[in-house]
């Protein structure tokens, strides 16, 4: 596709609740990724209604439409009494409210790093105010394990990031993403991090498993322990896993060749 393209690069803020990355500029497009409420980008072109972005800390680059973004607006400590900490939100799905009392939805994963506390539940969050019920008293994360099992059962969608539609790369993703520690979005970038562990009998709850090919990674899973792995394959499901691979109880069949695990965390939750 040969595009007219007027040369735009700055900083860009994600202001609506999910905003679809598109290989092309058209909603009819494949849907490579997506970025959460509070993301941030970087804008290097647009055309029509459509911006091309990249998020190196991802490694995600793709179209998104105009209307999921705005330029990025930082935060000015001086007019901020209090030095904020990040507001991470765990549930699947959770509500804030904004200047005109309207529902926002936000899901998990979603993180603000950046805003001012107005006053009593009010925060300014890129130049827009938004009503959110006490942090204190927002739902914290227990383990690594119960947070990934909050998944279960959420349907596959390739390059989601939600329980509304998740792939096998994006349940990691945002998983770790709560826990403070990027991911790269997609598993064949994901399988360059942490530290190599070899076979399942050494792997501790939280490792990434890898599968694939000779030629290719295409799938990864969480491991759960006790030879189970965590993974979104048709829809987020807990499968036996071996040295050989995911054995599928179901079909009687090996469905994924285990090529590598890699640890991330070395102090697993």
């Amino acid at each position: 596709m040969l595009l007219e393209l007027s040369f735009k690069i700055m900083k860009i803020f994600i202001e609506s609740s999910i905003a679809n990355v598109r290989s092309e500029p058209s909603n009819k497009s494949e849907l490579v990724a997506q970025l959460l409420f509070a993301d941030t980008a970087i804008l290097l072109n647009e055309f029509n209604e459509w911006g091309y972005i990249s998020n190196e800390k991802y490694k995600i680059q793709g179209w998104i439409s105009k209307k999921n973004y705005s330029p990025f607006i930082a935060s000015n400590p001086e007019n901020n009494n209090q030095i904020n900490n990040k507001i991470v939100f765990y549930d699947l799905i959770s509500f804030i409210y904004d200047e005109n009392k309207n529902k926002f939805p936000v899901f998990c994963g979603t993180i603000i790093n950046d805003y001012k506390k107005i006053n009593e539940n009010f925060y300014n969050i890129n130049g827009k105010i938004f009503f959110i019920e006490d942090i204190n008293k927002m739902k914290k994360i227990s383990s690594l394990k119960e947070l990934a099992l909050s998944f279960l059962n959420s349907p596959y969608l390739w390059g989601g990031n939600t329980f509304a539609g998740i792939d096998c790369s994006g349940l990691p993703f945002i998983v770790f993403k709560c826990l403070g520690i990027n991911l790269y979005r997609n598993s064949y970038h994901q399988v360059e991090l942490g530290e190599e562990v070899f076979f399942i009998e050494n792997a501790k709850v939280g490792d990434l498993l890898f599968f694939g090919n000779e030629e290719k990674i295409y799938h990864v899973g969480i491991y759960l322990g006790n030879n189970q792995v965590l993974h979104s394959s048709g829809y987020v499901k807990i499968d036996y896993i071996d040295n050989y691979g995911i054995f599928d109880t179901k079909e009687k069949k090996y469905t994924h060749n285990l090529l590598r695990i890699k640890r991330i965390l070395k102090n697993n939750l």
